[in-house]
C-alpha cells in the first residue's frame, strides 16, 4: 500500500469522528471571544494587524492539536490495529508520515478558517500582508512541531490521556522553560544563548514580520527529530541495531545543521515596508564611521509586557548594527534594581516613569531608556524607550553626526505674536537634534539666505509688505519655508451657551495664493474627529462632558511623500481648507494631507453651541486638503504649509501622540537637507490603524467576524456527514 492510500484512510477516520468538529468549533468559540469580545479586543486595540489572532491561536493550538491526535497511535496500539497494519506489506515510515500529514492537513484547515478574520481586518485598515503571511508561516511551523511531539507521545504512552499529558510536559520544556529564563537577566550571556533557542521568541518575531532562518530551521529540525523518534518507538519490538544507528545518525546530522545555522544569524524581513531591516543609509553610515559606538540599555524588573517584547526586538536590531559596523560596537544591558543603580541611571539621564503597582495601591518607578555614545563627543539619551521610539533614526543620526562638520541653520521667526517657544518645547528640542536654531526678525534681518529653513509658527499679527517681499525673494533664491498658520481661531467658553469662531489673516495667505496655494476663508468640520471636554454648571455642581467636536478633525489620509511616510494620524484643533489655484509663477502644488471623505466647511463668523446636532448633510464636501507644499521648478524654493499651528503645542501633542510632532519635524528636516535620515524617523511607528466606525457598525462586524468560521465549520461537518452517509448507502 502506498502513502496516498494510507493518507486517505487517516483523513476518512478524522472526518468520521464528531469529536474533531466539536474540538474545532470550541476552539473558534474561545478564539472568537478573545479576539472580538474580550477586554482590549482587536477593535479596542485599534490596529489593522493579525498579531492578536495569531497569539490567541498559538496557545489554542497547544490544546487543540494534542486533543485530536492523542489517540492516533496509542488507541491503535491498544486495539491491536497497529500491529495488524505493521504485519502487512506496508513500510512503517509510510504509516507515520500518513498520520503526520493527515493531522497537519486538519490543522491547516483549522488555521485557514481564520482567513475571515484576516479579510475583515484588511477591509478595516491598511494591513501589511507581508507581516500577515509571515505570521501564518509561524503558526504552521508551530503546528508542525506540536503534531510531531503529539504523535511521539501517542506512540510511547499506554493511553490517550497519558499521551496528552506527556505532550504538554514536552512543550513546556521546549517552549516554556527557555522563554521563562529570558525574564531573569537581559545582560546575561547565558540569556542571549537561550534566546537563540527559544522557539516562542522566533514565533513572536514571525508574528511581527521577521523570519529568522535559524528559528525556522529549529522548528523544522525538532519536528523531524520527533517524527523519527515516533517511528523508532513503533519499531521497539523488532528493530535492528542497524535501524537504530540510522535513526540516530539522521538526528545527529540534523542537530549539526541547527548548530551551523546558529552561527549564521540570517533573517528575512517580510514586512512590505522592510521596517525591521537596516536601511541602506544606516548601513552606509556604519561603514563610514570609525568611532567606537556604545549603547547602554537601562531597564527595571517591572517592565510592562509590551516593553519587554520591545526590548528583545531592540537587542535583535542592535546586533544587526554590530554585525554591519566596522568600528567597535558595544551593547550593554544595565538592570536598575537598587537605589545605587537608580541614582546612577538618573546621572546618565535616564529618569523613571511612574506606574501604579498591580499588587498594591502604591506607585512604582519603571526605568527603560538608552544612552548612545559615539566617540567621546557625541552622546544621545533616549528616555523613555517605547515601541514607538524611532530607535534606528536616533542611533543612525548620532553616528552620522560624527562625520558632519556643520549643521543646517533653522530660523524661528518672531515679531508677529508667533507661538511662544516654551509652548512648543518638544518641537524645538527635536529640531535642535538635527540643526542649529536662531531666532529671526524678518524686518531687521539683513539677509535671510543664511538660513537653510525659516519656520513661521502661529503668527497672529500682520506681515508688512517689505517682509512679504523679503520672503518672496528668499524663496526665489532657493530658500525653504515651513508655515503653520493660526488662521482659524476658535475659543470655547465654558458655562456659556455660545462660542464664536473667526478667521485671522496675516498677509501670508496672499503670498501663498500668489504662488498657487489658497488658504480658504472657512472652518473644516469632519466626521472623523476628536472629542471635546467641556464644563457645564448644573445647579450648584460643575460637570464634565465629552462631546464629538467636528472642528477638531483627525487626519488619517496622507499623500505618498517622505514627509508623511509612516504617519498614522494627526489632530488639528481648528483648521481651514487648502486648495490649488492658478498662478503665473513656476511653483508646483502638491497635497500632503486631507480630511476624511465625510467632511464639510463652515463659513465664519460662526456661533457654535454645545447642543449642536450634526447630521450627514453637514459633511457634504468630501476630502479637503489641510497641508500642502509648493516647489519652485526654477530656483528650488519650497514651502510646506499647514492651516493650523496649535497641532504642535505641547498640550496637544501630549493628548494626541507623536505624529503631530513627526509631521512638523519631518517637514523641517526634509526642507533643511534630504540626507535620507528622515525616512528612518517613522520607520517603527507605521502600525496601520483601523478605520473609525460607529458603535452599531462595530457590533455588527464583531458578530459577523466571530460567526463566519463557526458557520463554515458547521457546513463542512454537514457536507462530510452526508457524503459519508451516501457512501455507506451505496455499499
Amino acid at each position: 500500500m502506498g502513502i496516498g492510500f494510507l493518507l486517505k484512510h487517516e483523513l476518512a477516520q478524522f472526518f468520521k469522528n464528531w469529536t474533531l468538529s466539536i474540538s474545532i468549533f470550541i476552539c473558534f468559540c474561545v478564539g472568537g471571544f478573545f479576539i472580538w469580545y474580550a477586554p482590549y479586543n482587536i477593535i479596542e486595540a485599534g490596529y489593522a494587524s493579525m498579531n492578536m489572532p495569531f497569539v490567541v491561536f498559538y496557545w489554542l493550538l497547544i490544546i487543540f492539536i494534542p486533543a485530536i491526535s492523542m489517540g492516533k497511535i496509542s488507541e491503535e496500539k491498544s486495539s491491536g490495529l497497529l500491529n495488524l497494519m505493521i504485519s502487512k506489506p506496508i513500510a512503517l515510515k509510510y504509516i507515520v508520515i500518513a498520520k503526520w500529514l493527515a493531522t497537519f492537513i486538519i490543522t491547516l484547515i483549522a488555521i485557514l478558517l481564520t482567513l475571515p478574520y484576516c479579510i475583515t481586518i484588511s477591509f478595516l485598515g491598511n494591513m501589511d500582508w507581508g507581516i500577515t503571511v509571515c505570521g501564518y508561516l509561524g503558526l504552521i511551523l508551530h503546528s508542525a512541531l506540536i503534531i510531531s511531539i503529539s504523535l511521539y507521545t501517542s506512540a510511547k504512552a499506554k493511553n490517550s490521556f497519558n499521551a496528552l499529558f506527556y505532550t504538554w510536559i514536552i512543550l513546556f520544556i521546549i517552549v516554556g522553560i527557555p522563554s521563562s529564563f529570558l525574564l531573569l537577566d537581559l545582560s546575561s550571556g547565558m540569556e542571549m544563548l537561550i534566546m537563540r533557542f527559544a522557539l516562542n521568541e522566533y514565533f513572536r518575531s514571525m508574528n511581527q514580520g521577521m523570519l529568522y532562518v535559524h528559528g525556522a530551521v529549529l522548528y523544522i529540525v525538532i519536528s523531524i527529530i520527533f517524527t523519527i523518534l515516533t517511528g523508532h518507538a513503533l519499531t521497539e519490538s523488532f528493530r535492528t541495531r542497524r535501524t537504530t544507528i540510522r535513526h540516530y545518525s539522521i538526528i545527529i546530522t540534523l542537530i549539526a545543521i541547527t548548530i551551523t545555522t546558529y552561527f549564521s544569524p540570517v533573517r528575512v524581513d517580510l514586512s512590505l515596508s522592510n521596517k525591521f531591516s537596516l536601511s541602506p543609509i544606516t548601513i552606509e553610515t556604519l561603514q563610514k564611521n570609525e568611532e567606537p559606538i556604545s549603547v547602554n540599555i537601562y531597564y527595571s524588573d517591572n517592565l510592562p509586557a509590551e516593553s519587554t517584547r520591545y526590548s528583545r526586538e531592540l537587542f535583535m536590531l542592535l546586533r544587526s548594527y554590530r554585525s554591519e559596523s566596522h568600528a567597535p560596537f558595544t551593547i550593554k544591558a544595565i538592570k536598575v534594581n537598587s537605589k545605587e543603580m537608580a541614582t546612577f541611571a538618573k546621572m546618565e539621564g535616564i529618569t523613571p516613569t511612574i506606574s501604579e503597582s498591580h499588587n498594591t495601591n502604591n506607585t512604582e518607578d519603571i526605568y527603560f531608556g538608552a544612552t548612545i555614545q559615539v566617540g567621546e563627543e557625541h552622546r544621545t539619551v533616549i528616555n523613555p524607550l517605547s515601541s514607538t521610539t524611532p530607535i534606528e533614526y536616533e542611533l543612525t543620526r548620532t553616528i552620522y553626526q560624527t562625520s558632519v562638520e556643520s549643521f543646517p541653520t533653522i530660523g524661528l521667526a518672531y515679531g508677529h505674536n508667533e507661538t511662544e517657544p516654551n509652548l512648543i518645547s518638544q518641537f524645538i528640542n527635536e529640531v535642535r537634534k538635527i540643526a542649529n536654531i536662531r531666532m529671526v526678525n524678518l524686518d531687521r534681518e539683513p539677509s535671510l539666505n543664511t538660513f537653510d529653513v525659516i519656520c513661521i509658527i502661529g503668527p497672529q499679527e500682520q506681515f508688512t509688505i517689505s517682509e512679504l517681499k523679503k520672503l518672496q525673494s528668499y524663496l526665489e533664491d532657493g530658500g525653504r519655508l515651513f508655515i503653520a498658520l493660526r488662521h482659524a481661531i476658535g475659543r470655547i467658553n465654558d458655562f456659556q451657551a455660545t462660542s464664536w469662531f473667526t478667521i485671522q489673516r496675516t498677509g501670508l495667505e496672499e503670498l501663498l495664493e500668489y504662488m498657487g496655494m489658497k488658504i480658504n476663508y472657512n472652518f473644516i468640520i469632519d466626521n472623523n474627529c476628536s472629542a471635546l471636554s467641556i464644563q457645564q454648571e448644573i445647579g450648584n455642581n460643575i460637570t464634565h462632558r465629552n462631546i464629538k467636536f467636528p472642528y477638531f478633525p483627525i487626519i488619517t489620509h496622507f499623500d505618498e511623500h517622505i514627509i508623511t511616510n509612516g504617519l498614522n494620524s494627526i489632530m488639528l484643533p481648528f483648521a481651514s481648507g487648502i486648495e490649488q489655484v492658478k498662478t503665473t509663477t513656476t511653483y508646483i502644488y502638491e497635497s500632503l494631507a486631507q480630511t476624511s471623505s465625510i467632511s464639510g466647511i463652515k463659513t465664519p463668523p460662526i456661533a457654535y453651541q454645545v447642543q449642536t446636532r450634526w447630521n450627514r448633510k453637514d459633511f457634504d464636501k468630501g476630502q479637503i486638503d489641510i497641508a500642502a507644499l509648493l516647489k519652485n521648478e526654477n530656483s528650488g524654493g519650497t514651502v510646506v504649509a499647514i492651516s493650523n499651528a496649535a497641532f504642535i503645542n505641547d498640550e496637544v501633542v501630549k493628548m494626541f501622540g507623536n505624529d503631530n510632532i513627526n509631521f512638523a519635524i519631518n517637514s523641517v528636516e526634509w526642507l533643511a537637507d534630504n540626507t535620507g535620515l528622515i525616512q528612518l524617523r517613522n520607520k517603527y511607528n507605521s502600525s496601520p490603524v483601523l478605520s473609525k466606525m460607529s458603535a452599531s457598525t462595530i457590533k455588527g462586524i464583531k458578530a459577523l467576524s466571530a460567526s463566519i468560521p463557526l458557520i463554515l465549520i458547521i457546513l463542512i461537518t454537514l457536507v462530510s456527514y452526508f457524503k459519508s452517509r451516501h457512501q455507506n448507502t451505496l455499499r
